[in-house]
């Protein structure tokens, strides 16, 4: 075969929480043995800290001020209206160069995209057992409720909606959705294939077993069961003791920061039926049964993944194989006191990175890499050409070496959305390098409103803010950012 094939693992809303990143608690023995075989990019960053606007950064290989995706909105269908019959998404290039390209689970967070698949896509399916009125609600819900007692909890929170007097207009819109959510976590009393992660790791079981291994193969596939709610089959929570738990050790917002930089943290839809429209901050026992949570999905998912890597070793394809492992963005687990990825601080930035290159080199990637990088990278890797427009880099060159020199510095963005309580920015631009992150706050005239420098060697955890005490590095990040960043 002269084409390896390529495994596309994408999980949501989790940051470098496996054992090979350093974690002492994770149980990620398979993305472990990734890591150990492959590259671990230990500086990469997401270019926007949500999901569809990072996963169509990803996807497309486009920052957010070209695609203009700045909310969870259809956007592939327009963008490609915008960019013209040129245009090419990261699977349709591998498509359109020999490839069978395949999705399952939750990869672009959109509609379906018909250019980038082979096949139609397969998304995420709802059991055929769950009882029909709790459909709504676990159709609005990033993952599936399976135990009596959550149904009956979203059974009871819908009922006092009623009781309140709201009808069904209501009780039907986001709004009224997402104060009937089930809790926050779920030990789960089904097996695998009992919730959205085990049903598209199937689905990748049977296109690998049926595959014609002598065709390059494209398999994408979306984990979803690391975003809240944290529901995982009792077995991986098992993995885990509570006791021996730790959130983080500095829990408050940095020093000097304004509130409404801290963003709105996500569980409070699940521990009150208030939504986002009051302030919250998890206890000790809530952050310790997130901080469980997380870890319990992550371990559902490491699973998965054994076993579509048994799959590909029994079809005789894994040593022709490249295997890449993201997420979409990073995630707060108790950082700051905070759980979410609604900040532009550095956890919510920050994302895990794996790439097993057959007969490639292994080690860590020292050097700075974003989401528009894994696109021409990927192609680099294949040996297929990347669309000479794409501003991201093809670190190939640059992997036996762990670092690119060249490169000063990595840029993100953010826009507040509907549920940020205090709506006082209209922008932030955020400039990464090795060891500062600007953050720089901006309103709707272009005014700049605050500014926000932090040194990842003197002050790790962000507690205090260096932008007044560094104003000639301020000007010099933010006139990197104007630089590299160019007219959208």
């Amino acid at each position: 075969m002269s084409k390896p094939h390529l495994l596309f693992l994408i999980m949501h809303d989790v940051g470098r929480r496996y054992a090979s990143y350093g974690d002492p608690n994770a149980k990620t023995p398979v993305l472990d043995r990734i890591a150990a075989e492959g590259m671990r990019f230990e500086n990469h960053f997401c270019n926007y800290p949500l999901c569809g606007p990072a996963r169509a950064n990803l996807f497309s290989g486009y920052r957010p001020e070209v695609t203009q995706r700045f909310n969870n909105q259809p956007f592939f269908a327009p963008f490609r209206k915008r960019m013209g019959p040129d245009f090419k998404t990261l699977p349709q290039q591998f498509k359109e160069h020999g490839y069978r390209t395949l999705g399952t689970g939750f990869v672009y967070h959109d509609v379906p995209d018909v250019p980038s698949w082979s096949e139609p896509f397969v998304p995420q399916q709802l059991p055929s057992d769950l009882p029909s009125w709790s459909l709504p609600y676990q159709q609005a819900s990033p993952n599936i409720y399976r135990n009596r007692e959550s149904l009956d909890l979203i059974r009871k929170r819908r009922e006092g909606l009623e009781a309140a007097g709201h009808d069904q207009e209501y009780l039907s819109s986001l709004e009224g959705l997402r104060q009937c959510r089930g809790p926050a976590v779920e030990v789960g009393e089904y097996g695998d294939d009992g919730y959205y992660d085990g049903v598209a790791t199937n689905q990748a079981l049977e296109w690998i077993d049926a595959h014609n291994s002598s065709e390059p193969l494209f398999c994408a596939v979306g984990f979803s069961a690391t975003h809240l709610p944290f529901n995982a089959p009792r077995r991986y929570w098992d993995l885990y003791d509570r006791t021996q738990l730790q959130p983080a050790a500095y829990r408050e917002p940095p020093q000097q920061s304004p509130e409404w930089t801290n963003g709105d943290a996500e569980p409070v839809q699940y521990y009150t039926t208030t939504g986002y429209s009051e302030p919250w901050r998890a206890s000790d026992e809530e952050s310790l049964e997130l901080l469980h949570g997380h870890y319990a999905t992550l371990s559902y998912v490491d699973a998965q993944i054994g076993k579509i890597v048994a799959a590909l070793e029994s079809k005789g394809m894994w040593e022709e194989t490249i295997v890449i492992v993201t997420s979409d963005h990073g995630f707060h687990d108790s950082e700051h006191g905070y759980w979410g990825k609604h900040t532009c601080r550095d956890y919510s930035f920050r994302v895990p990175w794996l790439m097993r290159i057959p007969k490639g080199p292994a080690g860590s990637y020292r050097g700075l890499s974003e989401h528009i990088d894994i696109y021409p990278t990927l192609c680099g890797a294949a040996g297929i050409p990347a669309p000479e427009v794409l501003p991201g880099k093809d670190l190939t060159p640059h992997l036996s070496a762990g670092n690119n020199p060249d490169r000063r510095a990595v840029f993100g963005m953010r826009k507040p959305m509907w549920h940020d309580r205090l709506q006082v920015y209209e922008e932030c631009r955020s400039v990464r390098t090795e060891r500062h992150r600007l953050n720089t706050y901006y309103d709707k005239s272009g005014k700049v409103l605050y500014r926000e420098l932090f040194d990842y060697v003197e002050d790790p955890d962000e507690q205090w803010n260096h932008a007044e005490t560094h104003p000639e590095l301020v000007e010099e990040l933010e006139a990197l950012y104007a630089a590299q960043i160019g007219p959208t």
